[in-house]
């Protein structure tokens, strides 16, 4: 579940959530100010969770990516000794 999603949940529970959390994030430099909360709140309420996913490079399995490694080393190599 997306932080922003977590937000946009909860900011109904009582009027301050988000100034109070950004108070208590502090500590933690200023990525988690009250209006960069606030964005990542109207963010996630925006976009469903289905529209959010990741790249369709980071879906590939490793297995497949050694594959395709160990096929494109085998094919050079083959065309190298061609010449």
């Amino acid at each position: 579940m997306l932080f922003g999603t977590i937000i946009d949940e909860r900011k109904y529970w009582e009027s301050k959530y988000i100034q109070n959390l950004a108070n208590d994030l502090k500590e933690y430099g200023n990525s988690y100010s009250f209006r960069k909360l606030k964005y990542m709140s109207q963010f996630a309420h925006e976009l469903s969770s289905s529209e959010i996913r990741q790249q369709p490079v980071a879906q590939i399995t490793w297995g497949t990516i050694i594959n395709e490694r160990k096929y494109c080393v085998l094919n050079i190599t083959k065309n190298y000794l061609m010449i």
